[in-house]
């Protein structure tokens, strides 16, 4: 059974904490969500990796659009969790999944609005001199920062909001305004964790192959293994936490709190 919602501002380690009790509380479902279509993709990406090796990315196309939907469906169920409300793992994929092409939408414009600029920079990198091309990299990469930063709650706004691509991002970057490195410290930490959680046993495991001499195949096999289960593992705390920033700062911001406790007050009135 998990805890009524804490209603109110939360420091960063409070909103990692909260992750955490989250993730611990609803294990199963949250683990099933991802696990339903990650396994599966996960198969199809090694039969790939296996019969085509590198020729072909089918594994990886796969694997990166089954992940979105688990994305999406972990939106839906930890804003369930965070809110003290029951899911399923269908209801979560029901209600995450409306909102799928406009979360592609949305991503269209992101990778448009960095790719772009990605491009000049890297032409001035191989056809400019290396002065020019250095200083136009160190003025990208906080370019890139920020850009993703202030539209890292476009997923979350889409789906909790029921909003279109353009809407959505607006409406991250609404929220993230005055906030930004509360926002990007908190992912950042977060983003770490995970990465240490996927890299870590990954590099266990080829390291203990490779010193009782399998072949490279065979490592590269069952690094692809590794990689698929920790990522199952590591997907629910990273989304966690970035639904719980996105309802920090609105309960910050609009007061989300209250709202959410007088729409239920109103709610529990007796009608006559």
């Amino acid at each position: 059974m998990i805890e009524q919602p804490m209603l109110r501002a939360l420091t960063v380690n409070e909103i990692l904490d909260k992750a955490l009790r989250i993730y611990r509380a609803k294990f199963a479902l949250l683990l099933g969500i991802v696990a339903i279509v990650l396994i599966p993709s996960g198969i199809l990406e090694f039969v790939a990796a296996y019969f085509l090796g590198d020729s072909l990315d089918i594994g990886d196309s796969l694997n990166s659009l089954f992940s979105s939907f688990a994305r999406l469906a972990l939106i839906m169920a930890i804003s369930h969790a965070y809110l003290g409300r029951e899911f399923s793992i269908g209801s979560a994929y029901s209600r995450g999944l409306k909102r799928f092409w406009s979360v592609v939408g949305a991503g269209i414009i992101i990778g448009l609005a960095i790719g772009i600029p990605g491009i000049v920079v890297f032409a001035c990198l191989a056809i400019a001199n290396t002065v020019l091309g250095f200083v136009a990299l160190v003025f990208f990469l906080p370019f890139v920062v920020y850009l993703s930063t202030c539209w890292s709650l476009t997923s979350p706004a889409i789906v909790l909001e029921d909003m279109g691509a353009s809407d959505g991002l607006t409406r991250s970057w609404g929220l993230t305004q005055d906030y930004f490195w509360r926002v990007f410290g908190t992912s950042f930490a977060a983003s770490l964790l995970s990465i240490l959680l996927m890299v870590l046993p990954n590099l266990f495991v080829v390291s203990l192959l490779g010193v009782t001499g399998f072949s490279s195949q065979v490592i590269d096999l069952a690094g692809l293994v590794v990689q698929q289960i920790s990522l199952i593992f590591a997907m629910p705390f990273t989304v966690a936490v970035q639904v719980l920033i996105y309802y920090d700062l609105r309960i910050r911001k609009e007061g989300f709190d209250l709202m959410l406790r007088a729409t239920e007050g109103l709610a529990n009135q007796p009608t006559f």
